[in-house]
């Protein structure tokens, strides 16, 4: 695969309450780029990030009627997932309306969250001026929006330390959204080895990344599916 590390400006990515930036059109413009440069199956075009990061692909990218129709699939590890528009006063976490316009459905969808994040609560909550949904309610909305129910399956893994939660099974594309909890892990991404969150944890997360991108191609998911 071809791996391309863009910087946001001023360390931000558009949907930090603070950023101004225009990062949608810059991802396109990116894409475009990398393109017309090399030769790329344009099917499997992937986006994945951290905190800011991830919130720029889950949330932003993901939601973007043209960006979501580019890139297959995405990925966010601890995600600042601020809901578009609302701001600190009357946060809701858990049932904040997040505005959210994809240009296809399903759009697949991995997210990791530690139970420690003290940086991008699991729990949501008023910070930098907007509003973050608690964790739970960002992927249930992401199945509602799917046109999926809210009901999952649960795999319990490493002794109940790391809890999976997939969507879609019913509509014939199980795990076309899914989540990892992770007891005790603060604002890092999970990795078997001492990372920034100063310990090691139960898995990598980056091969299942991988192998969640490599499931998902533009063609391999459905333009809509019923509710």
């Amino acid at each position: 695969m071809l791996v391309v590390y863009p910087d946001g400006i001023n360390n931000e990515w558009q949907g930090d309450p603070q950023s101004s930036a225009n990062d949608v059109k810059f991802t396109l413009d990116l894409i475009n780029h990398v393109s017309n440069t090399y030769c790329i199956d344009e099917d499997k075009i992937y986006a994945a990030g951290k905190s800011n990061g991830g919130g720029l692909a889950v949330n932003i990218l993901a939601c973007d009627p043209v960006a979501s129709k580019k890139i297959a699939a995405f990925a966010g590890i601890a995600g600042a997932y601020y809901a578009p528009g609302k701001g600190e006063k009357d946060c809701h976490p858990a049932d904040v309306v997040i505005t959210c316009n994809p240009g296809r459905k399903p759009v697949p969808i991995f997210e990791t969250h530690g139970s420690a994040d003290s940086v991008i609560s699991y729990k949501g909550g008023p910070r930098r001026g907007g509003c973050l949904p608690t964790i739970p309610h960002f992927m249930k909305a992401w199945a509602l929006r799917n046109g999926m129910s809210k009901a999952n399956v649960t795999t319990h893994l490493y002794n109940g330390n790391v809890k999976k939660y997939q969507w879609g099974k019913s509509s014939g594309v199980a795990g076309v959204n899914t989540h990892y909890w992770i007891k005790g892990l603060g604002h890092a991404w999970p990795s078997t080895k001492p990372n920034d969150d100063t310990k090691g944890t139960y898995f990598d997360a980056t091969p299942l990344i991988m192998d969640f991108f490599n499931k998902w191609t533009l063609a391999s998911t459905p333009v809509s599916l019923p509710h």
